[in-house]
């Protein structure tokens, strides 16, 4: 099979039976065969806590099916189908399954295991495991038998045997990578016991292969009994929506496309998902339902495309400031959908459908002054973005105030004060000064979510104030080719922090601080508002990294220290400031690490007054990194870490029992958290791929994968997780060089072009002086000759 090219810098490695013995879930076999192996050489009593706790870690309310009611009967053709299945799984599904504990034996064992462990798995009789596998096989409710406490009185190998298929099973739900197919076979004749749980049936929906029937049909029928009896949870409906968007015309349509138990599979998941997310959670996830709803356009299920239309037009149709903002965010994103597009399977007729979406949505807001905000807010910004900042002036906007999408739904935006700036960058985006005015608290509704946390998921703090406020906040306005990669990347960062703050663990440690998740905020909010334009959240208070770095004082009979300049800016002391800094630095470096940014010089950090430290920019992502960049690494044989965490200056700043208590836990608890929702993260790294320029769209969930699975290290337990990140980190720490020689190079390259552009102002004022002589020389001659 022919690996796809990528640009990001990586290849998928291959699929099914092509299995790569190098990746993630190969590490995860090793690490479950020589903990099983290192059990079964023990005493039985040893072998049975081994699988008691594998059993423990992996338990779920599943339970056998003659304690459960019957199953819904399905149609006599599906019927028929997985009975054919089953005759022919009876046939060789044992034989070739057995493997799974055989298989163990060929991957490499992980290299911090002692030697006398990999000895002990060499011991291990192979042929007696294989028949206890082989009778584990045989039952009916082969997940009781292996979730069950271990018996004392049981051949401890079959302890060990179901202590390898119950951790094949944990691996198997989280892997990422496509299931083997001998997997594949085993996991199907138990695909009625797996689907009571949320998370199986999320995961059915991603491996299913559409082009065999008895794989969909099986599929479809389960998940229909998931949705009916309530088990799938709204993170995993999402999933599956987005898991039946993705496949190809033809496989879909040849399958499921005639059976509207498909289409009611995608309209009852998409329910769940609307229905019960929070306004918060739909923003960041908007943009997957609507790929979903186009894709289901494409492949003639309108029906589905309507429903998911009409989901979300709904919530947005509700009372409240959360409700609002979605509002603005909803129509948004329908009008850039609506706008043309260079690609070519994009017709004006699949695009119609986002134009009719934003027509029912205005007309069917409940007064006409709600209609004028959305007009109001969408002229404002047209005419900025074309340069026209006359027309966005205060003097005009005093009286038509207006809600502005970056904004909590709780403020309106009152016209700009003052003249744009422009930024250095290539595509020379601005900021505005707006004049913000928030509504008393008894003015706005109640939000649907908690009122402290963010809807828009942004940096600004969004509990309301208890009276009227007025306050200058700039606001950003982007022109770029490749604005849309930008804006689903920060999506993505924004929900990967906001399942960060949410973890129990997270918000433990911030009580003991005394902080809220709005004070360790640190993405900003990204709406794009045509193909190639955007809006963007402005952090107020902020300075780069370069110029806190320029505050330290310049002696030449002593050097200003990494650090000097930071806890100059910081005001170093202050304990609140400096704890704030470690918590966010952990953040940010977690969100480097995971989204793969790049182009991470000192003029895309940023740290404010409160010790808020962020990462800006994430036009560069997934590993991509610019040229210049690769030019410096080439030059000086240095790799760019896979984070950067400006460590020394941290060090030197904050003390290191705050870094011990606040920053390493930080980092832990984040790393978990992104392995625990890699499903979901990985449907919105696969959003970003797919709006790539250049991208192969039958490629990208291959690289989605691939990029996912080397970040997530999915195959470690918990304890070997939080060893590598640490590890990692260390790493990264002593690899930050190359980040400085670039920061240096830039600031070199700077300085020239400053003092290029002073000698090139120089040149012109003495030419213009020379030329002002050389007038009036000219003008006297003339008069001269005149006489």
């Amino acid at each position: 099979m022919a690996t796809a090219s990528s640009p990001f810098g990586f290849k998928p490695s291959p699929r099914n039976g092509e299995f790569s013995k190098s990746s993630s879930c190969a590490a995860a076999a090793a690490a479950a065969s020589a903990s099983a192996s290192a059990s079964a050489a023990a005493v039985p009593g040893l072998a049975a806590a081994e699988s008691q706790t594998l059993s423990s870690s992996s338990s779920s309310s599943s339970s056998s099916r003659s304690s459960n009611p019957t199953e819904p009967s399905s149609t006599e053709e599906d019927e028929a189908i997985m009975q054919e299945e089953d005759e022919e799984g009876n046939r060789n599904t044992i034989g070739r399954h057995s493997q799974v504990v055989g298989t163990f034996h060929h991957f490499p064992s992980a290299s911090n295991y002692s030697l006398q462990v990999q000895s002990s798995i060499l011991t291990i009789e192979v042929e007696l495991l294989l028949q206890e596998a082989k009778a584990l096989f045989s039952e009916s409710t082969i997940l009781n038998r292996l979730r069950a406490p271990p018996d004392a009185q049981e051949d401890p190998y079959k302890n060990v045997a179901s202590a390898l298929l119950s951790r094949s099973l944990g691996q198997l739900v989280v892997c990422v990578r496509s299931w083997l197919d001998f997997e594949r076979a085993w996991l199907f004749r138990i695909i009625g016991e797996l689907c009571r749980e949320s998370r199986w049936a999320a995961q059915f929906a991603r491996q299913t292969r559409w082009t065999q029937n008895t794989e969909a049909t099986a599929t479809i029928r389960h998940l229909t009994e998931c949705i009916s009896s309530g088990i799938l949870e709204p993170r995993h409906s999402l999933q599956v929506v987005c898991s039946l968007a993705r496949w190809d015309e033809k496989s879909v349509y040849d399958v499921h496309v005639r059976s509207a138990r498909f289409s009611h599979v995608v309209k009852s998941a998409a329910k769940i998902a609307i229905t019960k997310f929070s306004y918060k959670e739909i923003v960041l996830t908007l943009e997957l339902l609507l790929d979903a709803a186009h894709s289901f356009g494409r492949l003639g299920i309108t029906d589905a495309r309507r429903e998911i239309c009409e989901l979300l037009i709904q919530a947005a149709l509700r009372d409240g400031a959360e409700a609002l903002s979605f509002r603005n965010e909803l129509y948004w994103a329908l009008v850039v959908r609506s706008c043309p597009s260079k690609h070519p399977e994009e017709s004006p007729e699949l695009r119609s459908w986002a134009a009719q979406a934003v027509e029912s949505l205005i007309s069917r807001l409940p007064s006409p002054a709600e209609e004028l905000d959305l007009f109001r807010q969408r002229s404002w910004i047209e005419g900025l973005q074309n340069h026209n900042f006359q027309a966005g002036s205060h003097t005009w906007w005093d009286m038509r105030a207006f809600s502005l999408v970056v904004w909590p739904g709780n403020s309106t935006c009152q016209g700009t004060i003052g003249e744009p700036k422009f930024m250095s960058s290539k595509n020379k985006p601005f900021s505005v000064c707006c004049k913000r005015v928030f509504q008393s608290a008894s003015n706005s509704a109640e939000p649907r979510a908690d009122a402290a946390t963010s809807s828009t998921g942004g940096a600004t703090r969004l509990q309301p104030p208890k009276g009227p406020r007025e306050e200058q906040v700039r606001v950003m306005f982007k022109n770029d080719s490749d604005i849309r990669f930008e804006h689903q990347v920060g999506k993505f960062v924004q929900l990967l922090e906001m399942l960060i703050l949410e973890d129990s663990q997270v918000q433990e440690l911030l009580k003991e601080n005394n902080l809220t998740p709005d004070d360790v905020r640190v993405t900003y909010n990204i709406v794009m508002t045509g193909r190639t334009t955007a809006v963007v959240e402005f952090i107020e208070d902020a300075k780069t990294l370069r110029e806190v770095r320029a505050l330290a004082p310049h002696k030449a009979e002593k050097p200003a220290t990494p650090g000097e300049g930071l806890g100059i800016y910081l005001r170093k002391g202050d304990r609140q400031t400096l704890v704030r800094v470690s918590y966010t630095s952990a953040i940010s470096a977690m969100l480097c690490l995971v989204a793969g940014l790049g182009d991470r010089h000192h003029e895309n950090y940023m740290v404010t007054k409160a010790g808020r430290f962020l990462h800006i920019d994430y036009g560069y992502a997934l590993g991509q990194e610019p040229v210049d960049s690769k030019l410096l690494q080439w030059i000086s044989n240095k790799k760019q870490p896979p984070a950067l965490v400006q460590f020394e200056e941290l060090m030197e700043v904050v003390d290191p029992k705050i870094t011990q208590m606040v920053f390493w836990p930080m980092i832990k608890n984040a790393f978990r958290v992104f392995r625990n929702n890699e499903s979901l993260l990985s449907e919105m790294l696969f959003a970003a791929v797919t709006r790539y320029p250049g991208h192969r769209e039958r490629e990208a969930w291959a690289l989605t994968q691939d990029f996912v699975a080397r970040k997530a290290a999915l195959a470690l337990s918990e304890v070997q997780a939080n060893q590598f990140i640490e590890t990692l980190f260390h790493h990264c720490i002593r690899q930050e060089d190359a980040a400085r020689q670039r920061d240096n190079f830039k600031k070199g390259a700077d300085q020239i072009r400053e003092t290029a552009a002073q000698v090139a102002g120089l040149a012109m004022e003495k030419a213009n002086i020379v030329g002002r002589g050389v007038d009036r020389l000219l003008v006297a001659a003339g008069s001269l000759f005149s006489r």
